[in-house]
């Protein structure tokens, strides 16, 4: 299975994105095999092991954004983000391309809100 192959290769949000994919079109197409409930249960846990090990390799001074938004955050040492602005203040404030990590949404949402960081 593709999540379980991006999971050991360390692509964490590959793999989790493999993992909801393969749950969400599961029961909607009757063309295919339809999953077992034992092969549901284990795309939900492969989607929360890679989720959880996302989190895991959050570290503080991470800028993160999530997938449905254009808003930039920085991890404090407490792991509670920080909004800085969207893609283009932080461009701005001098930190490289690249440099932001794109991850799941749910993970964004599991991190503790904390003030409004200044960009620079």
């Amino acid at each position: 299975m593709l999540a379980r192959a991006y999971l050991r290769l360390g692509a964490i949000v590959d793999a989790y994105d493999a993992a909801e994919e393969a749950l969400y079109f599961s029961p909607r197409y009757g063309a295919f095999k339809a999953p077992t409930p034992a092969e549901v249960e284990r795309l939900r846990r492969l989607s929360s092991a890679a989720l959880a090990a996302r989190r895991d390799a959050v570290r503080a001074g991470d800028l993160l954004r999530g997938r449905a938004s254009n808003v930039v955050y920085v991890v404090d040492d407490a792991a509670r983000k920080h909004a800085i602005g969207a893609d283009e203040a932080v461009q701005r404030c001098g930190y490289a391309p690249g440099t932001v990590q794109v991850v799941p949404d749910a993970l964004l949402a599991e991190l503790e809100t904390g003030a409004e960081a200044r960009p620079c």
